[in-house]
């Protein structure tokens, strides 16, 4: 996923011009690109196409911008990138178990890198140990993606889980 994460990074700069140019940056021309391989080109239209059609670029008479969606998903994407990179010393004191359906697959995916992100460790496979109170941002996500009746949360001492 690195090529979005810098095709994103790239557009939200500021940067704003024709594919040629978009090409050129991922084919040798500057340090966007975090592999020392070129981007194959049909690899970056399609991925231009799908981040269009996500609403997070746009293209207004060949011209190739960020969204305010796609601005938004960048500023999300760094802070909990930052999240990761900076571990704090976090008194953990929430455990967060879920049963979430094997239909809903994709969701259980997403929800144990969320926790991750958040510095929850993990106990058993959806059981997690982590710091409180969440973010009202991750709350509002749970919701939205209809998993929040399938998950139950509880107030522990790190020294009470032996």
């Amino acid at each position: 996923m690195h090529i979005i994460d810098d095709l994103l990074i790239l557009l939200s700069d500021g940067y704003r011009g024709p594919y040629r140019i978009i090409r050129k940056h991922f084919q040798g021309g500057t340090a966007y690109r975090g592999s020392s391989s070129p981007v194959r080109d049909q690899t970056l239209r399609i991925t231009l196409s799908r981040l269009k059609k996500k609403g997070l670029v746009e293209n207004q008479n060949g011209i190739w911008k960020i969204s305010e969606a796609g601005q938004k998903f960048v500023e999300k994407a760094l802070r909990n990138k930052r999240m990761r990179n900076n571990p704090k010393d976090v008194k953990r004191n929430m455990i967060i178990a879920f049963d979430i359906p094997e239909t809903l697959r994709k969701k259980r995916h997403w929800l144990r890198s969320e926790l991750v992100a958040l510095h929850f460790k993990q106990l058993q496979r959806s059981v997690w140990f982590g710091p409180s109170p969440l973010p009202q941002e991750f709350i509002k996500a749970l919701g939205v993606c209809n998993i929040l009746q399938f998950m139950k949360f509880f107030k522990a001492a790190e020294e009470d889980i032996v």
